[in-house]
């Protein structure tokens, strides 16, 4: 008897919560896949990600193009990743002007794309 009753008390831990229980639960949140914020979305921040750059463009030539913008500190070609260039300024009201104005920019033949870094 003992062993049945075990048995029976297993079966009912087991078991789903009735459904009136299961509506008195919260909602679970809906999750942003990856937990990716999209770039149009991401905070401003002082330091600007250059993508599509010219395979021929150097450092140099980077920090030519982005320097004529009052408060540019620096620029920095992506380690290993050709046509990325991270340009940094000295506050992020100016990145964010730099940002917009080079949002449409043709360089050599290539549409370059500015967004703020990922923090």
């Amino acid at each position: 008897e003992r062993k049945q009753a075990a048995e029976a008390e297993q079966k009912k831990e087991g078991k789903r919560a009735a459904p009136n229980v299961l509506a008195q639960r919260p909602a679970k949140a809906a999750k942003v896949p990856g937990g990716v914020v999209p770039e149009e979305y991401l905070p401003p921040n002082k330091t600007l990600l250059v993508r599509n750059m010219p395979p021929d463009y150097d450092q140099d030539m980077v920090a030519l193009v982005f320097s004529r913008y009052p408060g540019f500190k620096e620029a920095r070609l992506a380690p290993g990743r050709e046509g990325i260039a991270f340009v940094e300024y000295q506050d992020e009201a100016t990145a964010t002007t730099v940002k917009e104005a080079m949002s449409q920019v043709t360089l050599g033949d290539n549409l370059i794309k500015v967004t703020f870094q990922r923090r």
